[in-house]
């Protein structure tokens, strides 16, 4: 969903987890910050204090937020894939949400895929699809819909 697609879980707040933010986007969106997700605190399984802390993920997981855009993730990079929001539009209240989504592997040999979105708002939805007790069949919701 474009929900999700803008605003994926973040792993925050967390025990484990810090979150440190940096202004500078590095190799990021324009406009947008860097909040960085990565393991902190200790293992319990040692007494060492130089070896029980968390190993690293390398540079964890990273999302760029866009605060122009009602804090947008305009890209996420977690476990070798980067998701970018490519194209954005705003809804008729004004709320931010992804139009086009590229998913993209840190393997060469994986293409590219597109996630494209297409919202429709002022749409009547039957009082019927909410009905639990007596629930229409499929096909009479969208003939009713339509």
């Amino acid at each position: 969903t474009p929900d999700y697609a803008g605003r994926p879980p973040l792993g925050i707040p967390s025990e484990r987890m810090e979150a440190i933010v940096e202004t500078d986007p590095g190799d990021g969106p324009e406009g947008t910050v860097l909040l960085r997700v990565v393991p902190s605190g200790r293992r319990d399984s040692s007494t060492d204090p130089d070896t029980n802390k968390q190993t690293a993920m390398p540079g964890g997981f990273k999302f760029w937020i866009d605060p122009a855009r009602e804090y947008l993730v305009m890209r996420w990079d977690m476990q070798g894939r980067s998701h970018i929001v490519e194209t954005v539009a705003q809804s008729p209240k004004g709320h931010w949400y992804p139009t086009r989504v590229r998913s993209k592997s840190s393997d060469p040999a994986i293409k590219d895929t597109f996630m494209d979105f297409y919202v429709e708002f002022d749409v009547e939805i039957p009082d019927a699809l909410f009905d639990v007790k007596n629930p229409l069949p499929v096909e009479e919701l969208l003939r009713k819909s339509q």
